[in-house]
């Protein structure tokens, strides 16, 4: 269960056609490590790892396994939709706290 108390990932299995979407995570694109993957049938909130829980900047890269299948999900911050991602290859973004995405 997603404490939701920082960063957390929210994924839309509605709008996600994948198996998989593998995640990396850091403060940003030079500085980045394999986090983790998400495998349908599993949790669709989860909380990112305590060491980037509340960063101001987050940065998240992620691939839609298998390619050509769509992958959706919203980066969150506490109770506030950042970003969404809408893809089916890879896509990355770095975001901060304050921002946001209505479509979250």
């Amino acid at each position: 269960m997603a404490a939701k108390d920082g960063w957390w990932i929210s994924v839309h299995t509605d709008k996600t056609e994948c198996s998989s979407i593998t995640f990396q995570i850091g403060t940003d694109g030079n500085n980045r490590q394999d986090w983790t993957t998400w495998h349908s049938g599993e949790p669709t909130e989860f909380d990112v790892p305590i060491g980037y829980r509340n960063v101001w900047s987050l940065y998240i890269h992620a691939t839609a396994n298998p390619g050509g299948k769509n992958a959706w999900f919203c980066m969150m911050y506490q109770g506030n939709g950042v970003k969404h991602f809408d893809f089916d290859g890879d896509e990355d973004h770095k975001k901060d706290q304050g921002d946001r995405d209505g479509e979250c």
